[in-house]
């Protein structure tokens, strides 16, 4: 990806053209294989390939470049362009809907853009730091999430166990109300 990305770079800088790097990471992807198996997530990983490579064309690149992550480089695309390409592909918002093993599944993965120009710029650089970007957001998300979720829980207060003696030794127990008496019946025929 980086070989063929430089060189998508090299030509575009003669042209005066922009190259965009777009990194998307579905990071649901392990919680899609354990809940619908292996072969889901195959079948996810095919069709989420075959849709960035739609949005690359003839001219781009896609690639899965990790385990979670797809890259798509587009030659002669602006930021905004790219943007709209997105938009135009997956949706507003970013989605991906497939269908694998009878079942449709919607994905909304996490993306970043950026658009590079000239032969200073280092490609693996500009991944990675899209990359990083990226977990630094869901880093941001999960802290944001847990703090949500100690505020709520700051409002409430833990109910108070009613102890009751059994015997000779002390049990907490739950107080129900009262269940009717079962009569029994006899259930032969008459």
């Amino acid at each position: 990806m980086f070989k063929i990305g430089h060189d998508m770079l090299s030509s575009s800088s003669v042209g005066h053209r922009h190259l965009s790097v777009v990194v998307f990471d579905l990071s649901d992807l392990p919680e899609l294989e354990c809940i619908f198996g292996v072969q889901a997530a195959e079948e996810i990983i095919v069709q989420t390939a075959a849709r960035l490579q739609r949005l690359a064309t003839r001219k781009g690149l896609a690639v899965r470049s990790g385990a979670t992550v797809f890259t798509v480089l587009l030659p002669g695309v602006g930021h905004d362009q790219a943007l709209n390409l997105i938009g135009a592909e997956l949706g507003h918002p970013c989605c991906i809907e497939l269908e694998a093993g009878g079942d449709e599944i919607m994905l909304a993965p996490e993306f970043r853009v950026r658009t590079v120009f000239g032969h200073a710029v280092s490609l693996r650089e500009t991944f990675e730091s899209l990359c990083r970007d990226m977990a630094q957001s869901r880093l941001h998300e999960e802290r944001r999430s847990k703090y949500l979720a100690r505020e709520r829980e700051s409002y409430s207060r833990p109910s108070t166990l009613q102890a009751t003696k059994a015997g000779s030794r002390n049990m907490f127990q739950i107080a129900y109300p009262p269940l009717a008496a079962t009569v029994l019946v006899p259930t032969g025929t008459c």
